[in-house]
């Protein structure tokens, strides 16, 4: 009697499964590009007209599309750069709509890109298929970005002195070298695409300055003080390379009150890309940067397989370090997992095929690693 009480348990809860997997659900997918542009100008607006067709067998609730611009046909939400996004209202089962979204394109350099659009990309649908939502457009950018207006000193963009890691989103795209002024000494390298930034110390006491990565994934900053009576002379400071997040710059330093600084920022090896600029009072690591270069050189030897995985991830050398948080985020940039310990082991198998990216923090630090499923 036991044993047939069970079996009519796991009979019932196979039944209610095999139901709800059977409900109706909307299915979105973009169809066609209506009139796709083979080329758009570097820092140009364009509107670009797609269909979505409904393919589920229910009707589907408002939603919302982006456009992303990208080197390859894979959204990397840490790399590539939002162009725009616009609502889309509910679409019936079996039909098709025409929307569209103006995209501002960023002055980046000319070439070969993608124009990567998202249907449902906030996840507001329970879809039949959430691996559809995608269409990649080629796309050639032409033209020289414009200058921006901190490609030289004198035009250095003001910095506010924040109470968290909030940073100015810039880029040197369209930058040229700065000719040297009185003052500039560099002993981190050559300095080549740079841009400016400014800071006036309202209080004497310990700053943290740091980059953090966008496109631009290695960057260099470098500081120094305002010493005559125009911007071009300076006295250099300081600079660092690498002891920020991943591989961009921290500069720990002791400032003075009324005192202006100029603070130049480049890509290593002539790079160009998105990054951010973040000054804070206080220091952010143990020894003023030595002990965040040692961690990150740690985390640098997390290495993840077999990539792709069937489900089951390997994380090796991840006894390294302590304290570790790792969050796994889908495509669509949703957070679905999150895992505070050290194991050297992740089981994905619970998760639909696709593209992941894993993120291991700890204090002020983060690396990124991309993982793809395939059950």
């Amino acid at each position: 009697m036991k044993n047939l009480i069970i079996l009519t348990v796991i009979f019932n809860f196979t039944n209610l499964f095999n139901f709800l997997s059977a409900q109706p659900k909307p299915d979105l997918k973009i169809s066609e590009i209506v009139s796709p542009p083979a080329s758009t100008g570097s820092g140009s607006t364009r509107w670009i007209n797609f269909k979505i067709k409904n393919q589920g067998n229910a009707n589907a609730g408002s939603s919302r599309v982006r456009a992303f611009v990208s080197a390859n046909t894979t959204l990397e939400l840490t790399n590539d750069i939002e162009l725009g996004s616009s609502a889309v209202a509910a679409i019936n089962f079996n039909t098709t709509v025409t929307t569209g979204i103006s995209c501002n394109f960023p002055a980046i350099d000319a070439g070969p890109y993608y124009v990567l659009l998202q249907c449902d990309a906030n996840s507001q649908l329970n879809e039949s298929n959430e691996n559809n939502n995608f269409w990649n457009l080629p796309i050639q950018i032409t033209g020289t970005p414009p200058a921006p207006s901190n490609n030289d000193v004198c035009g250095g963009i003001a910095l506010p002195l924040q109470s968290s890691w909030s940073y100015l989103l810039t880029s040197n795209f369209g930058s040229s070298t700065t000719s040297t002024p009185t003052g500039l000494g560099i002993s981190c390298g050559n300095a080549s695409n740079d841009v400016w930034y400014k800071y006036t110390c309202g209080e004497n006491a310990t700053y943290t300055i740091q980059g953090n990565a966008g496109t631009l994934q290695d960057g260099v900053f470098a500081l120094y003080r305002y010493v005559g009576s125009n911007c071009n002379s300076l006295a250099y400071f300081t600079c660092n390379d690498d002891d920020g997040p991943g591989s961009m710059p921290k500069m720990v330093v002791q400032l003075v009150k009324n005192q202006i600084y100029y603070i130049r920022a480049w890509g290593k090896n002539s790079t160009k890309g998105t990054f951010g600029v973040c000054i804070r009072k206080g220091t952010y690591s143990n020894d003023g940067g030595i002990e965040s270069r040692v961690t990150r050189e740690k985390m640098d030897k997390i290495e993840i397989y077999p990539n792709p995985t069937t489900g089951l991830l390997r994380i090796e050398n991840i006894n390294l370090l302590q304290n570790i948080k790792l969050e796994i985020i889908d495509i669509k940039g949703k957070l679905v997992k999150e895992y505070s310990y050290d194991n050297n082991a992740i089981d994905l198998s619970e998760l639909v095929n696709g593209v992941y990216i894993l993120k291991f923090y700890q204090p002020e630090k983060l690396i990124i690693k991309k993982v793809v499923l395939q059950k």
